[in-house]
């Protein structure tokens, strides 16, 4: 049996082809293998062709250099103050009252500013603020601060404490629990008038089977109509 014994046509690609032959640093394969492509285009003037050598980006000139240095203030003073809610856990923050009016500061001791109008950063007498880190005290360059938001710190001694609050009962009364029924608190079951008390999540009511209460302690509440809340 004969065979027949056509050659294969190699297909030339058209000159407005996209896939026109790039160079490479290897020598073109005349048997049709695939070869690597290569990022540089280059017409190839004989079978061996470096890629071409491309020249680093000019530098921006002096007049560009000194705009951009313009746009960013040297102590990076600007702040935004208006920090999303979950940044700091709760439960370690410390609630502190302004004595006066108080600059906030950055983490270089310099004087924040507000983003957007770069005007000085100033928090009013008897504002109250959350201390981060649970109130640890920072030290920028000999002062004392405590830090209230995001490369915002305030002066300690601008500040004054928060007195505790607390719960002084009115009159004798029982504790109960979210289900309304009575418990006991520290061992006993009823609490005699001019008991003080610890209040937890700041004195906010909770209401029990349609009756307002107080939290005490865990899964301990104190009627409303029998206490009165104090700072001491």
């Amino acid at each position: 049996m004969e065979v027949s014994t056509n050659p294969v046509q190699t297909e030339q690609p058209s000159q407005g082809d996209d896939q026109s032959q790039v160079a490479s640093n290897e020598p073109v394969n005349s048997n049709g293998a695939d070869s690597q492509p290569v990022a540089n285009q280059a017409s190839p003037s004989n079978d061996n062709v470096q890629s071409p050598v491309t020249e680093p980006a000019t530098s921006a000139s002096g007049n560009e250099q000194k705009n951009q240095s313009e746009q960013v203030p040297a102590d990076n003073s600007s702040v935004d103050v208006h920090q999303p809610k979950a940044t700091q856990d709760k439960s370690q923050l410390k609630k502190f009252r302004l004595a006066k009016n108080a600059c906030g500061y950055t983490s270089k001791g310099k004087v924040a500013k507000k983003h957007g109008n770069g005007k000085k950063l100033l928090f009013k007498k008897g504002k109250y603020l959350l201390a981060w880190n649970n109130g640890k005290v920072v030290t920028i360059k000999g002062h004392k601060y405590y830090q209230v938001a995001k490369n915002v710190f305030v002066k300690v001694s601008s500040t004054k404490p928060v007195k505790a609050l607390k719960l002084v009962l009115t009159k004798d009364t029982f504790v109960y629990n979210k289900q309304g029924k009575r418990v006991k608190y520290n061992g006993h079951r009823v609490l005699k008038k001019g008991k003080s008390l610890s209040v937890l999540n700041n004195g906010k009511v909770v209401i029990i089977k349609g009756k307002q209460f107080y939290q005490v302690g865990k899964n301990q509440f104190v009627e409303v109509a029998n206490a009165k809340l104090v700072r001491k």
